[in-house]
């Protein structure tokens, strides 16, 4: 599990990162290092925008499971769907 990684700094893409600046707030990899879950945390209401932000950052981990949380609400996507 990472808390607040940049992309740059992801195992699995340690041979081509991204040109981004971008930072996972959480993400889980299972035991050979490849994602399985990516978490966005915000503290506002969840919206499109939170959405849109959190689909960009898996277009590059490439997570099977994606979830958009704050303090209230919990928002569990398919990335690929």
């Amino acid at each position: 599990i990472t808390v607040e990684l940049s992309l740059k700094e992801m195992p699995h893409l340690k041979l081509t990162p991204p040109n981004v600046t971008r930072r996972a707030d959480i993400l889980c990899y299972n035991q050979k290092m490849e994602p399985i879950f990516l978490i966005e945390c915000k503290a506002t209401k969840l919206n499109d925008q939170a959405k849109r932000q959190l689909l960009g950052y898996n277009h590059y981990v490439k997570a099977l499971f994606v979830a958009l949380v704050n303090e209230k609400e919990l928002i569990l996507m398919n990335p690929y769907n």
